[in-house]
């Protein structure tokens, strides 16, 4: 039961977030770093980051990795990572994680991230992540919109498009929202040069 409401949630969450991995208009690009793009999307209603690089690694071999190595890649790349733990793991290869952080004004933060592969038939392998919203793993003040990495092949490898919408109910300045903004690029960027670079 509890599987079925989950992949309820992670559908909710690619229709929410779909969108965004085509959507160019309203997009500001802010910076180019490893040869990875980074832009967001911000207004009233809307938070979205993407960052868009391709590798030399096929679509199945750059998802392995990852799924393989979040908790390494979250222990590498994000300062505030205090533990990532996979605390439910469903037939369909889709997972439960709970992530502890803890950021300077926010305080330590548990979430509960459900991670799902939606099939396709073109080689082209997609992750969708959402928060759980189920009462063995609570939502917090802040939380996971929608996260989805989209990684098709491309020349010989795998072009990335990711779009993340973290959401918070905590009121913070706008320099702690440029901070969080910079933690979640350095943690993505970290993440495709880490694909680049796996044997």
């Amino acid at each position: 039961m509890a599987h079925e409401a989950l992949v309820a949630q992670s559908e909710a969450a690619y229709g929410r977030g779909s969108k965004y991995l085509t959507q160019t208009d309203g997009f500001n690009v802010v910076s180019e770093d490893h040869e990875v793009t980074f832009s967001v999307l911000l207004n009233d209603t809307e938070h979205v980051a993407k960052f868009t690089g391709s590798v030399n690694k096929t679509p199945e071999f750059a998802m392995k990795f990852i799924a393989g190595n979040m908790a390494a890649l979250r222990a590498a790349h994000m300062t505030y990572s205090k533990s990532t733990e996979y605390v439910a793991n469903f037939p369909d290869n889709s997972h439960v994680i709970k992530e502890i952080s803890e950021y300077p004004d926010l305080g330590e933060m548990t979430m509960y991230k459900y991670f799902r592969r939606f099939p396709t038939e073109d080689g082209t392998v997609t992750l969708v992540g959402t928060v759980a919203e189920l009462p063995e793993y609570p939502k917090g003040h802040s939380w996971l919109n929608f996260l989805i990495v989209k990684v098709e092949a491309h020349e010989g490898g795998s072009r990335f498009t990711i779009v993340n919408s973290p959401e918070t109910t905590i009121q913070l300045p706008e320099e702690k929202k440029r901070a969080i903004a910079a933690e979640i690029k350095k943690f993505f960027v970290g993440v495709v040069t880490d694909v680049r670079n796996a044997a």
